[in-house]
């Protein structure tokens, strides 16, 4: 009998522990969202002290447009903060896919955004992975991967680099 009540007690106890891990974990992915769209709202409105406070030190940026370099921290928001270059008009975030790791979590969704990129249309579609890092009590973005899904990848090229 004894053993069977430490059985049930082990249980429950293990059963609680996952209850209480997986409310930390809702939160945490909740926390990482909240993250992501703060970086597209201040990226819309061009909020460098903003974008500085989500992006890691170590940021490295991966683009769609990319041959293979990396955008760093400051390479990324000078761009993305220059009206001469980029201005987003609209943009709509969905499709999350989140999971974490400890301090680790690896965002996956679809951006859709209306923007002009240089002063031509840039209305796109993304498959976008952003990898975040738990430190100092912040998540912070440190790795972020976009790409065009390949059904679209010549009307944006097209739409991109038209005369």
């Amino acid at each position: 009998m004894k053993h069977i009540i430490g059985v049930l007690t082990i249980l429950f106890l293990n059963s609680h522990c996952f209850a209480q891990n997986a409310k930390d974990i809702a939160q945490d992915k909740q926390k990482v969202i909240t993250v992501f769209e703060d970086f597209f709202s201040a990226l819309k409105v061009k909020d460098k002290d903003e974008l500085r406070q989500i992006l890691h030190d170590s940021f490295l940026l991966t683009s769609s447009d990319s041959n293979g370099e990396f955008l760093n921290k400051e390479q990324y928001i000078w761009g993305a903060c220059n009206p001469d270059i980029i201005q987003v008009k609209a943009y709509d975030l969905y499709d999350y896919n989140i999971t974490i790791y400890e301090n680790v979590a690896i965002l996956r969704c679809r951006i859709d955004w209306e923007s002009t990129y240089k002063g031509k249309p840039w209305n796109a579609s993304f498959l976008n992975t952003d990898i975040f890092v738990f430190e100092a009590g912040h998540w912070k973005i440190i790795s972020r991967h976009s790409s065009y899904p390949a059904n679209q990848l010549k009307k944006i090229v097209g739409q991109r680099y038209s005369d």
